[in-house]
């Protein structure tokens, strides 16, 4: 605060002259300047101006409030054994075997103060499980990510994990930590539905691991698994209610229900955050395109349209090629596994046209370099020197 600021506030009457007397020999110091002030108006402050805990980027998971969903909004006949992202809210995977008929969304049932949920909803019932079957939902987090966690160190920090969650099922589900780093370890703890058909906040507090360390790089470190059916060889042991290398047996003890068990059952999930702390702080929202650019850095999809995504017009040589550059909005996190579709939906194919008018037809492409900041794209045309050619459909894909 400057001295002319502090006299222009004396002047108005919104400080008094002992304030003024004081704050205007003491101008470098926010927090002492606060402190007298505080203690002239007969109060006091406990603690630092500035937390050590961040007033932003808490929340460690991406896409917590389920506002991205590049893939699609919904996935319908989901079957057997099948795991991976769906078309449904980015970074959330998705993993079945042996527990019924599935369709998976992003729905736009949520609780107040959030537009969108996670939903999961039962169409084939399977009420008797196999002992390998098992229903999860999980999000994984990059190591360097998670260095300000300190496992591995006797100072590992302990997190919190809230989420708002609403099903038809009443009772116990377990919520799992899974470290994949050089050795696999785990932890898992219990929590409650308490009413049906009824949005809840669940707060969930685990230990940090003291014994192996996420490394510092951009591999898969950590995920973070809701359990929504299990069987037996996952639940014969004793619930990992404290860090421990993996042990299939104690890691989803105790879980009271199978979201399998009828077509009437589905199961909701928004608001995901993890922060470090022993309290669960309230839910740290961020703007879509904030949001969108952190779910980029794992998959990009730019579907097929009227509009072009890349454009490249071949040489004027018997044997011509047509070359071009697609830059990635944000640098993804490793090189991606891209596939190129033409306007038909073909994939390694371009469409070409003639002068400008209409499309004549498609030709191969090669994707001839791909980097976690662009590809190149080329078209051997042969016979179609001084063609343009369009690609229209492009996933970039570097999930963990």
């Amino acid at each position: 605060m400057t001295r002319a600021r502090i006299l222009a506030d004396y002047v108005a009457g919104g400080t008094t002259a002992a304030e003024f007397d004081y704050m205007d020999g003491v101008t470098s110091n926010v927090q002492t300047q606060l402190d007298a002030k505080l203690a002239l108006a007969g109060g006091t402050m406990t603690g630092d101006l500035v937390s050590a805990t961040p007033m932003s980027h808490r929340n460690i998971v991406i896409n917590g409030a389920m506002q991205i969903s590049q893939r699609g909004t919904s996935e319908a006949s989901i079957s057997g054994t099948s795991t991976g992202y769906k078309n449904a809210p980015d970074r959330f995977w998705f993993g079945s075997r042996a527990t019924g008929t599935w369709t998976v969304s992003q729905s736009t049932e949520a609780p107040a103060g959030f537009g969108a949920s996670y939903k999961i909803d039962n169409t084939t019932a399977d009420a008797s499980l196999d002992a390998n079957s098992y229903l999860q939902l999980s999000t994984r987090f990059e190591g360097q990510d998670l260095q300000h966690l300190e496992y591995g160190t006797s100072g590992a920090k302990t997190t919190t994990l809230s989420f708002y969650v609403r099903s038809n099922l009443t009772g116990t589900f377990i919520v799992e930590l899974e470290g994949t780093e050089s050795t696999n370890r785990h932890i898992a703890k219990t929590y409650t539905i308490s009413s049906a058909n009824t949005w809840e906040r669940k707060e969930v507090t685990f230990a940090g691991d003291t014994t192996v360390a996420s490394d510092n790089n951009n591999g898969g470190a950590l995920s973070i698994i809701w359990w929504l059916a299990s069987g037996t060889d996952y639940t014969s042991g004793t619930l990992a209610s404290s860090w421990q290398n993996m042990d299939s047996a104690d890691r989803a003890v105790g879980i009271s229900n199978n979201l399998g068990s009828s077509t009437s059952n589905d199961f909701h999930i928004t608001g995901i955050q993890w922060e470090v702390g022993s309290s669960a702080t309230p839910f740290e929202h961020r703007s879509y395109g904030d949001e969108l650019a952190r779910c980029q850095r794992y998959y990009q999809y730019y579907p097929e349209s009227n509009t072009a995504q890349m454009s490249m017009k071949s040489g004027g040589s018997s044997t011509g090629r047509a070359l071009g550059t697609m830059w990635w909005p944000v640098t993804m996190r490793a090189n991606p596994t891209i596939v190129v579709r033409d306007g038909a939906g073909t994939a390694a194919r371009a469409t070409y046209h003639a002068n400008n008018v209409g499309q004549g037809g498609t030709n191969d492409l090669t994707l001839y370099y791909v980097s976690a900041f662009y590809t190149h794209m080329i078209v051997v045309t042969d016979s179609y020197t001084g063609y343009d050619f369009y690609v229209r459909d492009v996933t970039c894909n570097s999930e963990l």
